[in-house]
């Protein structure tokens, strides 16, 4: 049961740490927008990436059970389950960094 709350507590750092990153990338991207019209992209962006990374996160966890009951020792379970899902929870991250983007040129062409 610790391996899983390890593998759970790596995943969800990355992912942190991931999402992190994208926040500064996005408020980068959306430079020239107004304050307003940014505030939509931003928490549309916080909406998806917390459930991003409560959802690998949390997967992560059930998967290092699950390698550990095929056999894989938990020195080798926790890295493949949390390299595995915390790359899935990049790559979720930066869609939804896009969705955030496009979320806030929506509101600022439409509203």
């Amino acid at each position: 049961m610790s391996v899983n709350i390890i593998s759970l507590i790596f995943t969800l750092l990355a992912g942190a740490v991931f999402a992190l990153a994208a926040v500064f990338v996005m408020i980068i991207a959306m430079n020239g927008y107004s304050e307003s019209d940014a505030a939509y992209g931003l928490a549309a962006f916080a909406i998806l990436a917390l459930a991003i990374v409560l959802v690998t996160s949390g997967l992560a966890s059930f998967s290092t059970g699950g390698l550990i009951r095929r056999g894989y020792k938990p020195w080798l379970a926790v890295p493949i389950a949390t390299g595995i899902f915390s790359v899935l929870a990049f790559v979720f991250i930066v869609i939804a960094a896009f969705l955030g983007v496009a979320v806030a040129e929506i509101v600022r062409i439409n509203f």
